[in-house]
């Protein structure tokens, strides 16, 4: 009998390594596709866009051609902004930007509220003094002492 567990114990270990090999194969081959896909697709999307960059200056140089005025002026700087691109702020950035932009102008109305209010309050306190001086003395009230 040990004899016999011997063998289906080598047995085993060696479908099973058979088996673990193939598994780890067939693993690295999917990763390997995986890979590729990915790749592939990365070098599509750059191809991509650097044709709908190309299409969309070719639109812009037709449109400052063909347009007049305003329409020109915009195409004209259309056609210069796809030549020198700006570099790209993240989006985290852009958001901080505003929100500093806001906060800002916000602060600024503030404080011309706050003028325009004093000024108002005077405006107010100058025109009763006014109408005090016009009026004259309070008058007494008939009968009254």
């Amino acid at each position: 009998m040990s004899f016999l567990d011997n063998i289906t114990q080598s047995l085993k270990q060696g479908f099973s390594s058979i088996f673990e090999k193939r598994r780890l194969e067939r693993e690295r081959q999917e990763s390997l596709q995986r890979q590729f896909a990915e790749e592939e697709k990365r070098a599509f999307d750059i191809a991509f866009k650097q044709q709908i960059k190309k299409v969309a200056m070719i639109k812009a140089q037709r449109d400052a051609a063909q347009l007049s005025g305003i329409a020109k002026l915009r195409a004209v700087n259309k056609v210069e902004n796809l030549n020198n691109p700006q570099p790209q702020l993240p989006a985290l950035q852009k958001l901080r930007d505003l929100t500093e932009r806001n906060i800002a102008r916000r602060e600024v109305n503030l404080e011309r509220t706050k003028k325009l209010k004093e000024a108002s309050d005077q405006m107010k306190q100058q025109k009763d003094m006014e109408r005090q001086m016009k009026r004259g003395l309070p008058r007494k009230p008939f009968g009254g002492l």
